[in-house]
């Protein structure tokens, strides 16, 4: 039973967070969120403020309440750091589960009351090479931090990964796979076309392909 909701005690409230990644990521909003509310439960959406600066309830469907907080971008870290710590700290005390899908939020857990889940979707040692703001001389010691963290992260905390290849660094935790909701039909396309939704760069494999 959910101990952070007032009304049926199967209601879970769950906070999830993030300062990187955009409010309308697909894995966040679109795949995790949505279940979370077709199941019935509440949700704190801890993010960024959406493209074009959108910040009311209109729109969103029932069980979602949007707290905003700055983005985290480049050397612009420490801000939004300090208030989503602050956030955090607010909403956890009344929440079942909080969920955190950026690194650095790993590193709030001793503000962060009840459980927490760490979502990697993300191969954070190797994205440091698409980081165009980080000088190269100091790649290889981000290279470790990033590390570190994750490290730390996994000792600490419950882990759920997007894929397999996660676990050769990180450890058998459960994969919840980065995939598409696929309708029960579709008009196909045209033969020989490929869509692709994502970004293609080498933090994200680009050399392999």
């Amino acid at each position: 039973s959910g101990t952070g909701s007032t009304g049926s005690e199967s209601v879970v409230k769950v906070v999830v967070a993030t300062v990187v990644h955009d409010h309308d990521d697909a894995r966040i909003r679109h795949r995790q969120i949505a279940s979370l509310l077709e199941a019935g439960d509440e949700v704190v959406y801890v993010a960024p403020e959406r493209t074009g600066g959108r910040t009311g309830p209109a729109g969103e469907p029932a069980g979602l309440r949007k707290r905003s907080v700055p983005r985290a971008a480049g050397r612009r870290r420490l801000g939004a750091l300090v208030a989503v710590r602050r956030v955090l700290a607010e909403e956890s005390r009344t929440a079942d589960l909080t969920v955190l899908h950026d690194p650095e939020l790993t590193l709030l857990d001793r503000w962060i009351s009840g459980p927490v889940v760490f979502d990697v979707h993300e191969d954070l040692p190797a994205q440091i090479a698409d980081k165009a703001w980080v000088p190269g001389f100091l790649r290889p010691l981000l290279r470790s931090v990033a590390g570190w963290i994750e490290r730390r992260a996994v000792r600490r905390m419950s882990v759920v990964l997007a894929e397999e290849g996660y676990r050769d660094r990180l450890g058998a935790h459960v994969v919840v796979r980065n995939t598409p909701v696929v309708p029960e039909a579709v008009v196909p396309s045209r033969p020989g076309r490929v869509v692709h939704l994502g970004r293609l760069s080498t933090g994200r494999g680009a050399d392999l392909l």
